[in-house]
């Protein structure tokens, strides 16, 4: 197993860095990166991060992986191995944390040297990622927003009120109230619909990601459901 220690040890103390392995380094973590980008997301999420930032996409969150080194340097530099998964984990934060700003915080093309490690905009990420709890509500809550904002933008209006429905109907043991359509067109509907949140949400999806899952589904319900829709009780 790979240790990059050997790599980013040098960098954190700012000791000299041969380019030969500085380059090495660099390109790397760009393969990892497309690996992140391969294994944890759906491929339409790659395409967002090249329509945003271009071809130097991969570049850009180099440039951005190089800034959270910097940023938990205090516990990087305490591991006895830095291995492929703790890596991935950090760049994959970095998508969900670009993904729930709507891209506004990606820098172009700065200079290593150009990098400040303090930042006062990251000051609150830097704290959060000290503490694991807290790094760990900080991830889920980006998987949460950015898997919120998916679905307002992909389901339709149909889709919405079919959604809304079943999640009244698991959640709050309530019913929704519906309008121009009878219980077996709906089912038809959310049979349908099944399929499309596969499609939005299933390439990203593992048996840990339960949790979140249910989480999102308050979520839309308390964002999307409770503010459109009128529901009734069910009497027992």
């Amino acid at each position: 197993m790979k240790d990059y220690k050997r790599y980013i040890f040098p960098l954190l103390k700012k000791d000299k860095l041969p380019n030969s392995d500085f380059e090495e380094f660099k390109k790397s973590i760009k393969q990892l990166i497309r690996k992140v980008f391969c294994a944890a997301f759906s491929p339409q999420i790659e395409e967002m991060f090249k329509k945003a930032y271009g071809n130097g996409y991969l570049d850009d969150l180099f440039q951005e992986f190089l800034l959270r080194l910097f940023q938990t340097k205090d516990i990087i530099l305490n591991l006895k191995f830095i291995n492929e998964k703790y890596l991935f984990t950090i760049i994959q934060n970095i998508i969900y944390y670009h993904l729930s700003s709507g891209f506004r915080l990606i820098g172009k093309a700065k200079s290593f040297e150009e990098l400040n490690p303090y930042s006062e905009e990251e000051e609150n990420i830097k704290t959060e990622e000290r503490i694991a709890s807290q790094a760990y509500d900080y991830l889920k809550n980006l998987k949460i927003k950015h898997w919120f904002n998916e679905l307002k933008n992909k389901l339709n209006e149909k889709d919405e009120e079919t959604f809304c429905y079943y999640l009244f109907k698991w959640l709050l043991k309530k019913e929704m109230e519906l309008k121009k359509i009878n219980k077996n067109a709906l089912y038809k509907r959310w049979e349908r619909l099944k399929i499309k949140l596969q499609n939005i949400l299933g390439a990203q999806l593992e048996e840990e990601d339960l949790e979140e899952i249910k989480e999102l589904f308050e979520v839309y319900m308390s964002e999307v459901c409770q503010k459109k829709y009128f529901i009734k009780n069910k009497k027992g």
